[in-house]
């Protein structure tokens, strides 16, 4: 009992001192910024906070890391699949849209590719610790762990623009290392979900580098990584709209003529910077000729998409944002709304509250950009601004115990006390199922050490080299990891699934994905065991049922092989000779 006691009273101390220090960095009212410490610096000062700022980024990089780790364990994913299928296309010399049908923005592809570009052979296999990795994993998840890194500091220097305390900074930036990489948002990494982050949250950087100097430069810069984010996802424009949006308010044009029109000039030079990136990734894609198709695929097809299943709006919502709190950013989400209830009720300025409510305001109408379907990924793009808005929220707790009554002082306020009650809620209803995720990872992966997926054991029997292989259903990583080519541009069947036909396009893209397989039949085809279920109405997302044409073309060329160890996966090789299967 006495060393629990002691323990109790350590941390009660350190929670004290951490108290004292934000509160003695906090200038009094009215009195300028940066003045308390100016005065109160003893000589040695100037070690001491690089001291502090070194152990600051050291504690940024592990909490990353461990909580980046368990994605180390996990096996190449369906989605990371088509990314690195497409990013070896590019550098394979064929142009995404138009030899490779995909619906997702540029930059993520071209990202790969240039991560891929560093490995000679990047799908062999690398010994860690006794533990097998494929060596193009292992390097893109290395790089979307100092991609997390990256953005925490971001966030850091958001904190800091936004004139909140150097510790208050430093919780921001905690927060963000964490959530961006949960379980059910990160996805295996480099998803342009949260590829767009980096340059959304330096595009909030730039723009309040303009508030602070005037200079209409950084308003272009904030234009510029603003467009930059779109090019990695749709929902990268909403912090430009943001933008503009704290930026009205901020300077109240309605009250004079000359506000309008300054401020008509400063969204000119903002929608100037967000268009430069546009059209370099407009001329990139006409020079190789898939302008047209990136339009189709990208454009249209994303916006019939996002008007599907319109009626299940609200009840979708709702599942997906209870499933995401419960399970995922609960804790986040908690302190973003006490932050931004203190900034709306003047407790906390946050160096004037628009921008930032601006920013997590879009964030939030952003989810909505995807139409009913509310990926759990998605919500990936709340966690830079929910980071302010919480390290906002505590800052503010600790600015009212103006009196230093410390800990003690500080539970008196109910607010801060019914904050304390509702984190141990929210950590007591989340931690058992990440603890779960992240245990269930690493005992897969020790458990079969050398030992492969169902994945990889497909790819293991797919023809390799120049060989031909098509997979039916959500499974490119198949692909990536055979070496293997499809005979067509539909690596997946988003484009030819039924659930999408609000139109009768996917029909003619039925017809040309048969096509390409009579013309260059492969060697094997693979059917998911997702998609073997029976769908008559057609509401299944990938189910081969609504496919007859091409379960007539398997019946008619091909004989079935044993699966092997791949549980529920049906293999099918060639029979005929390649020549009898054309016309």
């Amino acid at each position: 009992m006495n060393k629990m006691t002691s323990h109790v009273t350590v941390i009660g101390m350190m929670a004290e001192g951490l108290i004292s220090f934000m509160r003695s960095s906090i200038p009094a009212e009215g009195q300028p910024r940066g003045s308390v410490a100016r005065r109160a610096l003893p000589a040695h000062a100037s070690f001491g906070a690089s001291f502090a700022l070194g152990l600051a980024a050291l504690a940024v990089v592990a909490v990353a890391a461990a909580s980046k780790a368990p994605e180390f364990a996990l096996p190449l994913g369906p989605n990371q699949g088509v990314y690195t299928y497409v990013g070896e296309a590019i550098l394979d010399g064929q142009a995404p849209y138009r030899d490779v049908w995909e619906n997702r923005l540029p930059g993520v592809y071209l990202v790969h590719a240039a991560l891929l570009s560093l490995l000679r052979q990047p799908w062999a296999t690398c010994q860690v610790n006794g533990l097998a990795y494929r060596c193009g994993h292992l390097v893109l998840q290395s790089f979307d762990l100092v991609y997390s890194v990256l953005l925490a500091t971001a966030v850091f220097g958001a904190a800091r623009l936004l004139r909140l305390p150097s510790l208050a900074g430093l919780a921001a930036a905690l927060l963000c290392a964490v959530f961006a990489n949960q379980a059910l948002v990160s996805d295996g990494g480099a998803t342009p979900q949260k590829l767009m982050l980096l340059p959304a949250t330096l595009s909030f950087c730039a723009f309040l580098a303009y508030r602070a100097s005037g200079r209409r430069g950084w308003l272009v810069l904030a234009g510029m990584l603003g467009g930059l984010a779109l090019c990695f996802n749709q929902s990268g424009v909403m912090v430009v709209f943001a933008l503009a949006v704290a930026r009205l308010l901020d300077a109240r044009v309605w009250r004079s003529r000359s506000r309008a029109a300054s401020y008509a000039g400063e969204m000119v030079a903002l929608a100037g910077g967000t268009v430069v990136p546009l059209l370099g990734a407009g001329l990139y894609l006409a020079s190789i000729g898939a302008l047209p198709d990136f339009f189709s695929q990208a454009v249209l097809f994303n916006l019939r998409s996002a008007s599907a299943a319109s009626n299940r709006l609200a009840w979708n919502f709702a599942a997906s944002l209870w499933r995401n709190f419960n399970q995922a950013a609960g804790l986040l989400w908690l302190y973003a709304a006490l932050g931004a209830f203190l900034l709306l009720s003047g407790r906390s300025t946050a160096w004037r509250r628009f921008p930032l409510l601006a920013w997590a305001g879009f964030d939030c109408l952003s989810l909505f950009l995807g139409g009913s379907n509310f990926e759990d990924r998605s919500y990936v793009q709340l966690v830079p601004s929910f980071s302010l808005l919480g390290a906002a929220g505590l800052e503010a707790l600790v600015r009212s115990d103006r009196q230093g009554a410390g800990m003690r002082g500080l539970l008196r306020d109910p607010m801060a006390a019914w904050l304390l009650a509702a984190s141990l809620g929210v950590l007591v209803l989340s931690t058992p199922f990440q603890a779960q995720v992240v245990a269930q990872t690493w005992n897969d992966r020790l458990a079969r050490g050398l030992a492969l997926t169902a994945d990889e054991l497909v790819a293991a029997m797919a023809p390799s080299g120049q060989g031909r292989l098509f997979i039916w259903g959500y499974a490119a990583d198949v692909y990536v990891l055979s070496g293997a080519r499809a005979p067509t541009r539909y690596i997946h069947p988003t484009p030819v699934s039924q659930r999408y036909a609000i139109d009768p396009t996917f029909r003619e893209r039925r017809a040309r994905l048969l096509e390409d397989l009579r013309q260059h039949p492969p060697e094997l085809i693979g059917i998911s065991p997702s998609t073997v279920e029976q769908d008559p109405d057609g509401s299944r997302f990938l189910s081969i049922s609504t496919f007859p044409e091409l379960q007539a073309f398997v019946r008619e060329h091909y004989v079935e092989q044993d699966a092997g160890d791949a549980p529920g996966w049906r293999l099918y090789r060639l029979a005929l000779p390649a020549a009898s299967t054309a016309g």
